[in-house]
């Protein structure tokens, strides 16, 4: 088995982990096979470190990123006259989307140190 370039590994991680977390809001399931395949792929090679943090970085900074700008945008409907906006408790699944992305940042950046 050759090699991949931690670069490499890292990009195709970030972009699957976007395609995971755009997956994720139309087809949950789908989107959970994706990442468990994705995952068993990117630690399958040397560069697991740079691999599974693209894909940890891609899925819960975008979910992150959704679920705050949906928060937002709730918010600013909230302070128009007359108008109302109530979204549900979000704080679990923004919770599990930061930490997610918050995991992919450090184990990029230690993929990164080591020069893997």
């Amino acid at each position: 088995m050759t090699r991949v370039p931690s670069r490499t590994a890292w990009l195709l991680g970030l972009v699957l982990g976007g395609l995971d977390g755009l997956l994720g809001f139309e087809f949950p399931t789908l989107a959970l096979g994706l990442f468990a395949v994705a995952a068993i792929v990117l630690v399958r090679d040397a560069s697991r470190a740079a691999g599974l943090g693209g894909l940890l970085l891609g899925a819960g900074g975008l979910w992150t990123m959704v679920l705050l700008r949906a928060q937002a945008s709730c918010a600013a409907f909230n302070s128009m006259p007359d108008q109302g906006c109530v979204m549900p408790d979000i704080t679990p699944f923004l919770g599990a989307a930061a930490i997610a992305g918050l995991l992919g940042l450090g184990l990029t950046l230690t993929a990164a140190r080591s020069g893997r």
